[in-house]
């Protein structure tokens, strides 16, 4: 009764995947999402801009909560400077949640360090798929269709194949 059912259904059926094309789904999804991104350095850039905001917010976070003497500075009359609101030297108060905060905080960034250098990897290899198999460089993906990508992929593996299948692969 399982084998009947599993095999009317759509996604699990052997005809569904006959072709060597449909059994790699990671690897359509992966041109999907260079696609997508417009390319390699779309792909990087955003991963770093990323890290360089995690950073930003952290460092800015320490500050107003280590730094700024918020006492003072609702208690303010007259003329006050600046140095005398803002400690610059408390910006890493190291107190026992701090510390737990930066250090969960350092393996957050080494964990995004680590997938940035993994998509580096997997990315490249993209990239050279679609500029010699496919023949699409970076600049052409601003103005190329997925549906010309798909065509392009079509001709170079010598197979029919329908986007209706490469689109529910990619969803």
């Amino acid at each position: 009764m399982w084998k009947k059912l599993s095999t009317n259904l759509l996604f699990y059926s052997q005809n569904f995947y006959d072709t060597t094309i449909y059994k790699d789904r990671n690897f359509i999804k992966q041109l999907y999402f260079y696609y997508r991104n417009k390319g390699f350095k779309n792909i990087i850039f955003t991963q770093i801009i990323n890290i360089i905001i995690s950073i930003f917010l952290f460092t800015l976070i320490s500050f107003l909560f280590n730094s700024v003497e918020y006492v003072d500075l609702f208690k303010i009359n007259n003329y006050t400077k600046l140095t005398q609101l803002v400690k610059m030297k408390s910006l890493f108060k190291f107190n026992t949640f701090f510390i737990c905060l930066f250090i969960s905080f350092i393996l957050f960034i080494l964990t995004k360090i680590l997938n940035l250098i993994e998509l580096i990897h997997k990315y490249s290899k993209i990239q050279k798929y679609y500029n010699t198999n496919l023949e699409i460089n970076d600049d052409e993906l601003e103005y190329i269709t997925w549906n010309n990508v798909v065509n392009k992929f079509e001709k170079y593996n010598n197979e029919s194949i329908d986007i209706y299948k490469i689109n529910s692969i990619i969803l």
